[in-house]
């Protein structure tokens, strides 16, 4: 099975991208986001999915560890494949959308292509506590699970700390700056 590539972009076509490894070509779907970072000729390091069907093999490639195990979350609920979870992963960023899982926000996850109301119900029952989740290695994966971990060890309750991250303005942008916001909403 293949979990890692590291090759040049030989094209795009639709999400699609050419991975030229040595001397073979892999057709990888990859993220929106990380296709426009990557021009044809680019370098370019993914984690990979493999993905079996009934009578084909698919790659879906991620910039990180983390986008990767968002991905493999998603796709084990029931009703999303890995184009619907690529299509979560193109339109959201991962905090965002492990925000609206945690607080349990459907209309954002219905606002994905693919998501309707059953499936985004789905989604919150059965990721709600796992979307918050270390890597393999133990290292937090998530800069909003630091300010998480950080309300915890302050004495807040876990759900608390996660409605109250969810809440955070995107405009402040570093670990300092969110666990200031929280610690503000949280005074309130």
């Amino acid at each position: 099975m293949i979990g890692f590539l590291h090759g040049h972009v030989m094209s795009h076509t639709g999400g699609e991208c050419l991975l030229r490894v040595g001397d073979v070509g892999y057709r990888v779907w990859i993220p929106e986001g990380l296709s426009h970072a990557h021009p044809k000729g680019a370098e370019l390091d993914i984690y990979v999915h493999h993905h079996f069907r009934e009578a084909e093999q698919e790659l879906y490639g991620f910039a990180t560890l983390d986008e990767l195990d968002l991905f493999e979350k998603l796709i084990s609920v029931s009703g999303i494949g890995p184009k619907i979870g690529l299509a979560a992963l193109s339109t959201s960023s991962l905090d965002r959308l492990r925000n609206a899982i945690a607080t349990g926000e459907p209309a954002y996850l219905t606002s994905i292509s693919g998501i309707g109301a059953k499936t985004a119900q789905r989604m919150i029952l059965e990721l709600k506590g796992k979307v918050f989740s270390s890597s393999p290695s133990g290292m937090v994966v998530s800069g909003d699970d630091e300010v998480v971990q950080a309300l915890i060890g302050l004495g807040y309750s876990t759900q608390e700390a996660r409605t109250i991250v969810a809440k955070i303005p995107e405009s402040a942008q570093t670990m300092e700056a969110r666990l200031k916001e929280a610690l503000k909403l949280m005074a309130r």
